[in-house]
């Protein structure tokens, strides 16, 4: 979010030091606009926050109409009209001076123009008006940032809860985001990326699975192995949840939230889903997602899956690293997984029995009796995985 300066007139000076102020001493706060370069048809009044114009156009019954259809379309746009005069008036000019004024307090504009002609004045102007609009503008901006992204935030609460709600109707993935949510933090702390990012993968964790609201209960729930059509109806919950999470911040908000939930399925090597994109066409947040996602499908007990040794489930790692997983991003959390165990606790919340299986903080526990089952019992590896 910014905020508009419009400009309107032929001082060249002053323009050029609007530009050079707007885009270099305060880009990330102000955004100069030319209204001269503008359809006057096609002007919206309402993208201006504040306006600065020449007062001697009002001569032009044109110009004078931009202006004033301007100021009163947007009534609580910040107005600073300049005359360029000079420094030493004549009567005559001061008298235009007047006269000038007295038109625009016609249309309800109360401001004294700020008279500029040399660039000691153009400066004088800048510094004084633009550094107090620049203070008040910053309050303005900041607060309402924070409280959009108060809002936001409070949204993404809700959603974990619903995500939580869902977890609930299948035992065996019960905080199954949850653990997701910290893989994917911790990978990407060790990939070193900034924190920003770091909170946005964190919290598509949470969500990527949001999608299987979508989803029959009947496929969502069962117990043995899914029919073609139950798969590819169950692999279609990453879509719906790139479209849901879209559907709920739909102003730009939070747009790697929904990519990274979109895409956690996709394949370094191309043949994943929902779009089949490969290798670094797939956003990092995803392919960070992709390989927790599946870390714990491995590792935890699912009714259809027998939970494998964590030595196992790193073999599995480095063995689907450049075509399940990105390279990178297996090596960072493989270096997560060799950690000493008090460390591996406090990172990924994980410990290691005595017969070298997970034992997570919240989640199902391993069902060591149901191991022996025949693997002609359970899905395959790959449809595991895609979970």
């Amino acid at each position: 979010m910014k905020y508009n300066v419009g400009y309107f007139g032929n001082n060249e000076s002053l323009k050029n030091k609007l530009i050079e102020y707007c885009s270099n001493n305060k880009s990330d706060v102000f955004n100069y606009m030319d209204i001269n370069s503008m359809d006057s048809d096609l002007i919206d009044a309402t993208s201006f926050n504040a306006i600065v114009f020449d007062t001697n156009l009002h001569q032009n019954e044109n110009s004078n109409n931009i202006i004033i259809n301007i100021i009163k379309s947007n009534p609580d746009i910040d107005v600073m009209p300049i005359i360029s005069k000079g420094d030493n008036l004549s009567f005559d000019e001061l008298t235009e001076l007047e006269n000038e004024s007295a038109l625009m307090k016609k249309h309800g504009i109360n401001t004294i123009p700020y008279v500029i002609d040399t660039d000691r004045e153009a400066n004088i102007f800048m510094n004084t008006v633009f550094s107090t609009l620049s203070d008040k503008t910053i309050r303005n901006i900041e607060q309402i940032k924070n409280y959009k992204l108060g809002a936001k935030e409070n949204m993404i609460t809700a959603l974990k809860k619903v995500v939580i709600t869902l977890e609930l109707k299948d035992p065996y993935t019960k905080d199954h985001s949850r653990r997701v949510a910290n893989y994917s933090k911790q990978v990407a702390k060790k990939l070193g990326l900034d924190e920003n990012t770091i909170k946005d993968i964190e919290n598509s964790g949470w969500l990527h699975d949001i999608g299987k609201l979508a989803i029959n209960d009947s496929v969502l729930m069962k117990p043995s192995r899914l029919t073609d059509k139950e798969f590819v109806h169950m692999k279609s919950h990453a879509a719906i949840s790139g479209v849901l999470l879209n559907n709920i911040f739909d102003d730009g908000e939070f747009e790697l939230v929904k990519d990274y939930s979109r895409h956690h399925h996709e394949r370094f090597d191309g043949k994943g889903y929902p779009d089949g994109i490969s290798g670094e066409d797939i956003p990092l947040g995803a392919r960070i997602l992709c390989l927790a996602d599946s870390f714990d499908a491995m590792t935890t007990q699912r009714s259809y899956n027998r939970p494998k040794k964590l030595e196992d489930a790193i073999k599995d790692l480095q063995t689907n690293s450049g075509s399940q997983f990105d390279p990178n991003v297996a090596n960072a959390f493989i270096e997560l997984l060799r950690q000493e165990p008090t460390m591996l606790k406090e990172t990924l919340g994980i410990t290691v029995d005595e017969d070298g299986y997970i034992e997570v903080e919240h989640g199902p526990k391993i069902e060591k009796e149901k191991l022996n089952n025949k693997p002609s019992q359970l899905k395959t590896q790959q449809e595991n995985y895609k979970f």
